[in-house]
């Protein structure tokens, strides 16, 4: 996306960890990540991070927030057409 290419995405089957020697079964780190649009039609990288949503019962959850590692607005990939 930074570049304007695109997000690019590999997964890797059958590959056992190191140590457990079991299927590395995890997240899909791209249900994490978003384009956000703000109101002057400017697109940034977003992604969804956990957060405490209740200090008392330490109750987590789930919020989209800005991309701490790049913070620029980004272009979409010339295939993109944004309606």
């Amino acid at each position: 996306m930074i570049d304007g290419r695109g997000l690019f995405s590999v997964h890797i089957n059958s590959l056992n960890h190191h140590v457990r020697k079991t299927p590395p079964w995890g997240c899909n780190r791209l249900h994490s990540m978003g384009v956000y649009r703000d109101a002057n039609n400017e697109f940034y990288l977003w992604e969804k991070r956990v957060v405490v949503k209740n200090a008392e019962t330490q109750e987590l959850g789930w919020e989209w927030q800005p991309y701490k590692d790049y913070t620029d607005p980004i272009a979409l990939p010339a295939l993109y057409h944004w309606n």
